[in-house]
């Protein structure tokens, strides 16, 4: 036994030994590198029917694993131009005590460090030349090889690996690959770990896999990417390209007979950009996430992505979804979940076909709205490709430059060939204008297309609006010439509702209820650059009612006919409360613009007006006349201009509104009325009547009336609600009150404020003349009445009232004059006075209106103060005013009198004073005391006038200034008497100390009528006490 120990420790020591002389001789000399560099390249060669070359060969052991390095490998063609493999080292690793039992190289494992590798894919496999790179699968005539390779391991460290699709000539290079392939039992198994395109963009590559029977590929596949980027590459067309920003994916695939059958995964990705490389359309997706899935049957490739979340440039989808199926590597079928419809318009802008231009014109007035389901199929069939999709809340804006239409919801399917539209909104709106938002509850009706002999036919069958309207679609398009035709029928009453904005009197469209039926038969048709439209309109039983004037205007049938602008009827009838008009619509088109004409003729009643309208004014109107109404159009203007015209003669009509606006039955005066419609809320009404000319003109919040005729001259303004800081205010250059006569109500008067430059009442002319009124409870309160002549002013205010049902007006004025003589002349009372300024005021009251003032029904009193002024002799012209003061009886005292007053009465009264107060009351004038003195002496006088009967009872108590006046040729004292009595009154009562001056006076009565008064001397020599 020990002998046995000894020999097995010796055998042992013999081996160790001999294994350290082999590596330490196999590593540190060029034994391995002499004896088996040229053997390897032939073995090599041989396999790969490639050149080789190597710069040396080295041996490490691992253990007793050793492991032979071939250093700078490179493998070439036979012309040694291409290089398809190239490394800094390969390193095999060999399983020794086979090697050596089976006396060949058997190696576990090849490493391939920092190399540049070209493969070739094809048929399921990869190729390194000829070479089979999985050669792993079973060979009955190769068992032996089989078995060794079984356990053969290779791995590709730090390298660049080229593959090359050889059926798509498209390349794809992987750098800083890792990669381990090797075989379990029947199993290969890759692992791998690359770059894409830089050292941040990373690829995770698994797979296990086996060889069928038929050397195809059998496994599964797990891939991870990270921060990837991809440009260029090719999808759908190869005109089409697209880029990837930042792309993390994660994927597991099967592969069946050596193609992928199913994938499912993850992928995430900052950017995809889509562009056509032939034009500059381009369209970006962003921020998108989605799982996906990918199965092959067949010829088909179905690529499913669920889960998608993106944003584009104006939208935002979640839990989207898109289907997108090749069949022989051309698409074939697409699925789209939810489009926003500005998204499907950018998408426009990639498609490769020659109709590009023609489909982004065509879909620039469609915005807004969203696809839902979109389905386009067998494109690779041609001219047989499908499509369908839901369309919801479509607009369609700047129709004909007027019309948007919002909220249009449906479904369009069909193909090349023939297809329809459903349409299916539920709160459809139509916008004319930018003004007028329409909506309509419920759209629905089918238009189907159909491609024939390059013809385009379309028709619908019937298109409901609302249950209330019905259009029928038919007609055909052929190289820029088509025809349609349009049948639309309804009820006026809904579209009445939808456009009752628009109505010309919009304010009273509330009180309006129309109804009837129509029928509109269109037709169009365009040969290239001409067009023609032609057609029909019918209306049945038409009504409309004013349920606030009871007016109702009906017409049992019309017809309009129209041919491209030209629009004309024959003779229709219609009825206004039973009363029969007839009228015509006619067409005139003047330097290409058309214009419009609406002529209705006939009987106009007074007593249908009275019903149809409340207002008093029509209450004198008596009687009936014929007339003619023109309603005009022209739309072409700048201003689409409207207006209404209306021409009689009024004959057989008698009315009396307000003098001189009154007229006679049997008498002919024309009325013509002309009503413009503006659209700036600038509405005009002309009326001509007579020779009356008034301009009313409806602004926003007021109407303008402009008035121009030989007694009114100016404007009115009328506010849409009069108050107290909204007045009515009327500026007129020229009003004549003698011509305006018309029992009015002080209740009915409102705030305004009234202007006139010059005002004729009676005979006298008022210049610069104001009235302000405000209303009170009872009537209306006169704030302001004044004018401003040359030389006379007057201000004043007052009421005018209605108590107990009588009417009643109180004033108080004050008149101021710098020369009441002038004033006066230019009143018309010239020769009364002469000079003269004048402070005087009257207050009081009459019954009735303002205008029936008189001093016979006057109550109030009259102050006068006036100076330095001369009283004329009376004339015809100032017999009234001279009456009313007794100035008449003044002016006789020369004839009454026998002392001589020719030193200062010959032809007039010089005064330094006259003051006086006149009381009025019951048709009675009292003069308390009215004095008047001057050079002449003094004059007072009391008393009263019957204003009714036109009598005098008064006193006059004339005081002379006997300083200035000689008494000797008088002939009261007789002559020498008289100059005694003269001296006596000078000297002797002087020294007494009594003023001769004011000693005695002559009193007289003046009573009888203002034509003949009599007057008496009652007391001569009559002593004044002061």
């Amino acid at each position: 036994m020990q002998r046995l120990t000894k020999y097995l420790i010796y055998l042992i020591s013999i081996i160790t030994t001999s294994l350290f002389l082999l590596v330490a001789i196999s590593e540190n000399t060029n034994l391995v590198h002499d004896i088996y560099k040229t053997k390897i390249i032939n073995e090599i060669e041989t396999i790969t029917s490639l050149k080789v070359k190597i710069d040396s060969v080295k041996v490490k052991w691992n253990g007793l694993t050793p492991k032979f390095s071939l250093i700078k490998i490179s493998l070439h063609n036979e012309n040694e131009k291409d290089v398809l493999l190239e490394g800094n080292e390969l390193i095999v690793s060999l399983d020794l005590f086979k090697s050596i039992l089976e006396q060949k190289i058997i190696p576990t494992e090849l490493n391939l460090v920092k190399s540049n590798i070209k493969l070739v894919y094809l048929e399921n496999t990869l190729y390194l030349k000829n070479y089979d790179i999985f050669n792993f699968r079973n060979d009955e005539d190769n068992s032996s090889a089989d078995t060794n390779n079984k356990t053969l391991k290779f791995r590709i460290s730090n390298s660049e690996v080229i593959i090359e699709n050889d059926s798509s000539n498209n390349k794809y290079k992987f750098s800083n690959t890792n990669l381990v392939l090797f075989k379990e039992s029947e199993n290969i198994k890759i692992f791998s770990t690359f770059n894409h395109n830089s050292p941040s963009e990373v690829i995770h590559l698994a797979a296990d896999f086996i060889f069928d029977s038929n050397n195809k590929i059998n496994g599964r596949l797990y891939s991870q990417g990270l921060d990837l980027n991809l440009g260029n590459v090719p999808v759908i067309s190869d005109d089409i390209n697209y880029s990837v920003l930042k792309l993390n994916y994660t994927i597991w695939a099967d592969i069946r007979n050596g193609l992928i059958k199913s994938a499912e995964g993850l992928f995430n990705t900052d950017n995809v950009n889509l562009k056509n490389n032939k034009n500059v359309g381009e369209f970006a997706f962003k921020n998108i996430s989605s799982h996906f899935n990918y199965k092959y049957s067949k010829t088909l490739h179905n690529i499913l992505l669920s889960n998608l979340d993106m944003t584009t440039n104006s939208n935002f989808y979640s839990d989207n979804e898109v289907l997108v199926n090749y069949q022989n590597n051309n698409l074939s079928d697409l699925f789209v979940k939810q489009m926003h419809i500005n998204d499907f318009k950018e998408m426009l802008t990639l498609y490769p076909g020659k109709e590009r231009k023609k489909l982004i014109n065509k879909s620039d007035n469609i915005n807004e709205g969203s696809l839902a389901n979109l389905i386009i199929s067998d494109l690779q069939k041609k001219n047989k490709a499908k499509y369908s999709s839901n369309f919801n809340n479509i607009s369609i804006k700047n129709i004909s430059d007027k019309y948007n239409i919002h909220n249009i919801s449906g479904k369009i399917s069909g193909n090349l060939k023939k297809g329809s539209l459903v349409i299916e909104s539920k709160n459809l709106n139509l916008a004319i204008d930018k003004q007028k938002d329409i909506d309509l509850s419920k759209v629905n009706g089918t238009l189907y297309y159909q491609l024939k002999n390059n013809k385009i036919f379309v028709n619908s069958n019937k298109i409901n609006i609302e249950d209330s309207q019905s259009i029928k679609i038919s007609g055909n398009f052929y190289q820029g010439k088509s025809k349609i035709r349009l049948i639309v029928k309804g009820k006026i009453k809904p579209i009445a509702d939808k456009f009752s904005e628009l109505y010309i009197f919009s304010d009273v469209s509330n009180n309006i209820a129309l109804s009837g039926e129509y029928g509109l038969d269109f037709r169009s048709y365009q040969d290239k650059n001409k067009a023609n439209t032609y057609g029909v309109l019918d209306i049945s039983n038409f009504v409309i009612k004013n349920s606030k004037t009871n007016m109702v205007i009906n017409s049992p049938n019309a017809r309009v006919n129209f041919l491209d602008k030209y629009f004309i009827s024959s003779k229709n009838k219609y009825f206004i409360n039973n009363q029969e008009f007839d009228f015509y619509l006619n067409t005139d088109v003047l330097n290409g613009r058309p214009k419009y004409s609406l002529q209705s003729n006939g009987i106009i009643r007074m007593s249908f007006l009275q019903d149809s309208f409340e207002s008093k004014y029509l209450n004198s109107f008596k009687g009936q006349s014929f007339a003619k109404t023109y309603l005009y159009y022209e739309p072409d203007s700048l201003s689409k201009k409207i207006y209404l015209n209306l021409v009689t003669d009024l004959e057989g009509i008698s009315f009396d509104i307000i003098s001189p606006i009154k007229k006679e039955v049997n008498e002919k005066k024309i009325l013509k009325l002309s009503y413009n419609f503006d659209k700036k809320h600038k509405n005009k009404l002309n009326i001509f009547y007579d020779n009356y000319n008034f301009v009313i003109t409806d602004k926003k919040d007021n109407t303008l009336i402009d008035v121009t005729s030989p007694h009114l001259k100016g404007n009115i303004l009328v506010p849409e609600n009069i108050t107290s800081t909204e007045r009515l205010n009327a500026k007129l250059s020229y009003f004549d009150f003698n011509k305006f006569k018309s029992k009015a109500s002080p209740i009915e008067l409102p705030y305004m404020t009234i202007s006139i430059n010059q005002a004729k009442v009676q005979e006298f002319y008022l210049d610069n003349v104001i009235l302000v009124t405000s209303p009170n409870n009872n009537g209306v309160v006169l704030e302001d009445f004044s004018f401003t002549n040359n030389h006379l002013s007057m201000e004043g205010n007052g009421k005018w009232i209605v108590s107990d049902d009588k009417e009643m007006t109180f004033f108080d004025t004050h008149f101021k004059s710098d020369n009441f003589g002038t004033a006066l002349n230019s009143l018309g009372f010239s020769g009364l006075i002469k000079k003269g300024t004048l402070n005087s005021q009257l207050i009081g009251q009459w019954k009735g209106s303002p205008d029936m003032f008189g001093f016979s029904s006057f109550d109030g009193k009259v102050i006068l103060d006036m100076k330095n002024g001369e009283f004329l002799q009376v004339t015809k012209e100032t017999k009234a005013i001279g009456q009313l003061l007794g100035l008449l009886s003044i002016s006789s005292l020369q004839k009454r009198l026998t002392l001589d007053f020719s030193d200062f009465f010959s032809s007039g009264l010089s005064f330094e004073n006259m003051k006086g107060e006149l009381i009025f009351d019951n048709s009675k004038a009292n003069i308390n005391t009215m004095v008047l003195d001057g050079s002449f002496g003094e004059m007072r006088l009391t008393g009263e006038t019957d204003l009714e009967r036109e009598t005098y009872n008064q006193k006059l108590v004339y005081i002379p200034d006997l300083s200035s006046m000689s008494l000797i040729t008088g002939t009261l004292l007789g002559g020498p008497v008289g100059a005694v009595a003269s001296i006596f009154y000078d000297k002797v009562l002087k020294e007494l100390g009594i003023n001769t001056n004011k000693l005695a006076a002559v009193e007289y009565s003046i009573t009888g009528s203002w034509d003949k008064p009599n007057i008496k001397v009652t007391e001569t020599f009559k002593p004044l006490l002061n």
